[in-house]
Order: C-alpha cells, then structure tokens, then sequence
C-alpha cells in the first residue's frame, strides 16, 4: 500500500512515500471478540459432561448481540425443557423457589427471551435454587 506525506524544506515542497504496512502509531489491535479463554472453555465442557453424562461430540458457536435495553415481562416461576443424558432423551420441568426466580426479559429488536438474575446455578443435577447465602436448597 502507498502512502505520502507533504512537508516543507525550505520553500521547497518534497513528498515521501511509504510502502509496506500502517505506521506503527496508526495500527489498532483489535482482540478477536469470538475468543474463549481455556479456562471458559474447560469449565463449560466439564459441565456439560457432568449434566449430560457424556463428552460432546460437536461444537458451535452462537452468535449474538447483547442487547442494552431489554423489556421485562414477569418473573419466570418455572421452566421446561428437553435433553439428552447418557443417550436417552429425558423432559425436566423445574419449579423455582418463589425467592430465587429470574426476571424473563425480552430484546425489542430481535424478540429474543433472556434469563436475568435470579438465585440459582447449572450443575450436574440441573438447575437448583439457591437460598440468600448461596447455599443449594431442596
């Protein structure tokens, strides 16, 4: 790539011309926003091995964006869905305790649902409430 720059000597005017790649001072490093550290990565994989009981035999990556503003609709008292564990398909329905329930929110743009807060966490044994202090309740 070409570039030039104009200066004055004197009351001469002489142009220079560069060739290669940006001058240092104008390149900006831009980190890849799809990058997943090991660690994300490693803990993400064993969860899905502990609550599936087995290894992954794909993955993909989702894209999306998170949105700034999002509509809240209610809490979410409960929630259904399908998975396989080992290789038989099971359904779980998992009632939330009335203090740990997450608000169920809503993007305007692109209509997508998102949990927010809430007390619980993912494990091995699927979604559990937590109390306050953070401790798993029955």
């Amino acid at each position: 790539m070409q570039r030039s720059r104009r200066s004055k000597i004197g009351s001469q005017e002489s142009r220079i011309r560069f060739l290669g790649p940006p001058m240092a001072a104008k390149r900006k490093i831009v980190k890849n926003p799809y990058a997943v550290s090991p660690t994300d990565f490693d803990k993400a994989h064993r969860l899905y091995r502990e609550f599936r009981e087995s290894a992954p035999r794909r993955g993909r990556t989702l894209e999306f964006t998170t949105p700034k503003v999002l509509m809240v609709m209610g809490t979410l008292s409960a929630v259904e869905y399908e998975t396989t564990r080992g290789r038989k398909l099971e359904k779980y329905r998992h009632v939330f305790h009335a203090g740990s329930r997450p608000f169920i929110c809503a993007d305007a743009k692109t209509g997508l649902l998102f949990l927010v807060e809430g007390r619980y966490r993912v494990t091995k044994r699927g979604i559990v409430d937590l109390d306050p202090r953070g401790k798993e309740l029955d």
